[in-house]
């Protein structure tokens, strides 16, 4: 039996997916669930476009989660695709929540080149806290959320003021300084869920997420206070004009799986 996925306007493409592991090189068309044997395990790729339309019946809006089940190192969440250009300035926002209240540090977001490792990173934590790295530069900002609750999380970060500011539900919530004093390179590799300590490789199973994560954008500039407001209300003027969560190609592994969601937005009175 294949793995389903039963999220609405949901198109899979076909890949070629690179070898990683004891994982098979094959290509795939217009599959819905493919798996991978492979010295008599069975590992399980599953690629994804989700196309949600910019209209909905009823004024509804159609989300999806990606939903990871921790507690290794090899379920996890890739992008087809990179980020394509320098970065001097970028906005990241998420939605993200874990299923347990131990996990000291729950990898969201990781973005790494062969040279740079942590070149951009967010963290969940048990502690009622976020944390934001650039080039093994690391800021804690503190919140009154538990992370088994969903948490809505913006990072800006600026070459030129070689600063962050992290805004948690749409408020401003602290900043960090020194955290990156040099362009974002492209052409890396971007997971969901896990830390890379090599270029789409070496996880740690203390930093896995088991949990979800939904409507992550990645602008090249800042977006401004009144936005990234908007953005928590799941209202954005824009999605991410460099990964656009309604339009990216993710290939998921080994049990990560994606399902529709319905987010607590707060939504303008």
């Amino acid at each position: 039996m294949g793995v389903s996925c039963n999220v609405l306007e949901t198109e899979f493409r076909h890949c070629d997916k690179r070898q990683r592991k004891n994982d098979t090189i094959r290509e795939y068309k217009l599959s819905k669930s493919v798996y991978f044997p492979s010295n008599g395990e069975m590992k399980w790729i599953l690629v994804v476009l989700v196309l949600v339309g910019v209209s909905s019946v009823n004024s509804l809006t159609r989300r999806f989660q990606i939903t990871f089940p921790g507690g290794n190192t090899y379920s996890y969440a890739k992008l087809y695709g990179t980020i394509d250009r320098p970065l001097n300035d970028f906005t990241l926002c998420h939605w993200s929540r874990t299923n347990v209240n131990n996990e000291l540090h729950a990898a969201v977001f990781s973005y790494a080149v062969s040279d740079e490792h942590n070149s951009i990173l967010t963290f969940i934590q048990h502690n009622k806290a976020i944390q934001f790295g650039r080039n093994l530069m690391l800021t804690e900002i503190k919140t009154n959320i538990q992370s088994i609750n969903w948490i809505q999380t913006c990072v800006t970060w600026s070459i030129l003021q070689n600063s962050c500011q992290v805004f948690v539900n749409g408020e401003r919530f602290g900043n960090g300084s020194g955290i990156g004093s040099k362009p974002v390179p492209p052409n890396g590799v971007v997971i969901l869920g896990q830390e890379q300590d090599g270029a789409g490789e070496k996880f740690d199973i203390n930093q896995a997420l088991t949990g979800q994560i939904s409507e992550l954008h990645l602008w090249d500039y800042i977006l401004t206070p009144h936005t990234i407001k908007q953005v928590s209300r799941c209202d954005p003027l824009e999605e991410g004009n460099i990964i656009a969560w309604s339009q990216a190609t993710w290939a998921l592994y080994n049990g990560t799986r994606i399902s529709p969601v319905d987010l607590p937005c707060t939504h303008p009175q």
